[in-house]
């Protein structure tokens, strides 16, 4: 059995939520009746012997915040 539970932590006006990515993440957070999930959820998650993937996806625009133009 995959015990691997894959998330994605978002800053959303200074406050982190771990929102679920895969279908065992999902239904933890369904079980928990939440739409994300807390650091002490993850805890006792990681407890039953699960264990936790973080991914992280760009912001928005992130590309045109990072080029530098070096010619001049």
């Amino acid at each position: 059995m995959n015990t691997e539970l894959i998330v994605e932590p978002k800053s959303n006006y200074g406050e982190t939520r771990i929102y679920p990515k895969c279908e065992k993440s999902k239904l933890f957070a369904q079980l928990l009746g939440q739409q994300t999930l807390t650091p002490s959820n993850i805890q006792h998650i990681v407890r039953l012997g699960f264990t936790i993937k973080a991914e992280y996806t760009e912001p928005k625009g992130f590309a045109k915040w990072t080029t530098v133009d070096t010619s001049v």
